[in-house]
């Protein structure tokens, strides 16, 4: 039995490393290790992530999914979260700190809310098939924030996987 688990956690170790030279779950390179992992090693890897490679996974325009974006969360508390959803759509869940800021909003509230156009921000809205999140994101890269990502799963994706609301 102490054979298996010395070979499963070299298994796993090798998967993460062919990843890249970083375990951040984000990495396209280390998309396959972040699916086939437990939500704990997610976590511990997202840990890991340099600034350099979340710049590079925001940049990129992808989307988030509820597993990468709760082991965001829980090892990088400055992840800005926007809740795109419009006050008819607006049931007042929300992921713990996030920010409701849709895309009708000012130029002067949305630079109000996040001051930084550096910051690492996800948009979500309703659920897939609302729009705003994306509609939302596109607004904020036009207004010059860089690093910004799509949970496209919503406010529904999150409670639905067990995730706690504010």
């Amino acid at each position: 039995m102490k054979q298996f688990v010395i070979i499963l956690t070299i298994a796993v170790s090798a998967t993460l490393t062919q990843a890249g030279p970083s375990c951040c779950p984000l990495s396209s390179k280390n998309k396959k290790a972040s699916v086939k992992n437990s939500s704990a090693a997610i976590q511990a890897s997202a840990a890991e992530c340099s600034l350099e490679d979340m710049g590079k996974y925001f940049k990129s325009g992808k989307e988030i999914s509820t597993d990468d974006l709760k082991a965001l969360l829980t090892s990088k508390p400055d992840i800005l979260l926007v809740d795109s959803r419009t006050p008819e759509w607006d049931d007042g869940k929300r992921i713990a700190d996030a920010k409701n800021l849709t895309p009708e909003s000012t130029e002067k509230e949305i630079q109000d809310e996040l001051t930084s156009k550096d910051s690492f921000i996800v948009t979500y809205c309703g659920s897939v098939k609302c729009p705003l999140s994306h509609s939302m994101a596109a607004r904020l890269k036009g207004l010059g924030y860089t690093n910004t990502l799509v949970y496209p799963d919503g406010i529904a994706g999150w409670i639905s996987a067990g995730n706690s609301v504010n």
